[in-house]
């Protein structure tokens, strides 16, 4: 681990059935140079309490047990714990999920970052960092893989949409005062300051307030939210599982967050840097004979169901088209709506038909919060643009056309105009 030269650093999370992915979140944070890791468990049953205590043992983590008490926010109150026990031992605590990575510009240690965005600040009393979420989508992949997560998933939302206005805090511990009612907000001492991390001073989402900023801001830093991963680990594990209070996730929060169209790639030498560190980790482990590969295997076995936790969750369900608008001239049909398939992510299978025959054209996607609001279970980029050049396919604007979803025979699904 690298040590901070000036100031001691620490990351804390929560963790609950989150065995497949501890061995990484560790290496990840061990890498970026934190002088602290610090992790609860909340009565996970997929063998994290035994990897854990392994952990521990090795001297990689602190590790301890918090079931909580009923009615609580346990994250809140994990947090609190991990407060009382380490501020005084830790300049600056980061509370960070175990799906979640604090990724840094050109991937500086967690000291050189803290260092680098005080100094863009005109204020000398900062409290707190605000780190906006870049969140993740399954990147189109369907069945679960044992590589890396940061190498599987290489697509998420786009910067403005308002999933990444959420952000996770980087405290400085002297100015700390209460964790508040937020796990994403922080209340500081009278006179400090909650910035961003191009060191301007935080706004506020103007509806939302305290969790979510105004605007998205990646600059320096940013927090890769893999908040779903593949589909099968999602209907498999995370969706029945639920959160940190046992809330069930379902399809509908899938394609909420199920985020695709931006293209990201974690740097190829921080990457073999993280595979070694995988692999040193691996390597004390055995040593101590914890049986990481049997937890694995049932893990992956329990995967393997994720069917038919989804088809409970798509029964009766239909594929939906909406058209809003067409424009139609001498050169161009240009045809604007909305669709869905049954699980409520987006369609490409459009046809534009006239005379009997199918006509190219260019898609383009577009965010729809507004039909998400309606409809629950919907993807936000089920919006779409369909450009029809009727020069290149020799049509007249005078003929009829419709549009329809491919091979689905439903009359829901085809538009005359």
């Amino acid at each position: 681990m690298i040590a901070s030269q000036k100031l001691l650093t620490g990351v804390a999370g929560i963790f609950k059935d989150e065995l497949p992915y501890i061995v990484e979140w560790v290496a990840f944070y061990r890498m970026m140079g934190f002088d602290r890791i610090i992790i609860a468990d909340n009565q996970s049953s997929d063998g994290s309490k035994e990897l854990l205590t392994s952990l521990q043992s090795l001297g990689l983590v602190d590790y301890f047990d918090f079931p909580g008490s009923p009615g609580r926010s346990h994250q809140l109150d994990a947090y609190q714990y991990v407060i009382n026990q380490y501020s005084h031992e830790i300049d600056w605590l980061a509370f960070i999920d175990a799906d979640e990575f604090l990724i840094a510009d050109e991937y500086q240690p967690i000291h050189e970052l803290i260092e680098n965005i005080l100094r863009l600040s005109s204020n000398s009393n900062v409290g707190a960092i605000a780190i906006n979420w870049r969140t993740f989508g399954s990147s189109g992949i369907i069945e679960y893989e044992d590589d890396l997560i940061v190498e599987r998933f290489t697509r998420h939302a786009n910067r403005n949409q308002m999933v990444n206005k959420h952000y996770k805090s980087l405290i400085k511990t002297s100015a700390l005062a209460s964790t508040g009612g937020n796990p994403h907000h922080f209340k500081l001492k009278g006179g400090s300051a909650y910035i961003n991390t191009i060191g301007k001073s935080l706004s506020l989402d103007q509806n939302r307030g305290e969790g979510l900023s105004d605007a998205v801001e990646w600059t320096n830093a940013s927090i890769n939210h893999y908040v779903v991963k593949s589909k099968s680990e999602f209907f498999a594990k995370k969706g029945p599982r639920g959160g940190l209070l046992n809330r069930v996730k379902g399809i509908n929060y899938f394609y909420n967050h199920d985020l695709n169209s931006e293209e990201y790639q974690f740097g190829y030498h921080q990457l073999m840097l993280l595979k070694e560190e995988v692999g040193n980790i691996m390597d004390m482990l055995l040593s101590v004979n914890f049986p990481l590969g049997k937890y694995l295997l049932e893990f992956k076995n329990a995967v393997l169901d994720w069917r038919q936790h989804y088809e409970k969750q798509t029964l009766n369900r239909k594929e939906t088209l909406h058209i809003d608008r067409h424009t139609l001239n001498e050169v161009h049909l240009i045809i604007s709506g909305w669709a869905f398939n049954i699980d409520g992510a987006p369609i490409d299978s459009f046809r534009v038909v006239s005379k009997n025959r199918n006509l190219k054209f260019v898609l383009k996607r577009k965010c729809r919060d507004d039909v998400v609001r309606v409809h629950k279970h919907a993807s936000a980029e089920c919006g779409f643009t369909l450009i029809i050049d009727l020069m290149a396919e020799s049509i007249k604007p005078d003929q009829n056309f419709h549009v329809d979803l491919g091979m689905n025979e439903n009359p829901s699904c085809k538009k005359v105009f």
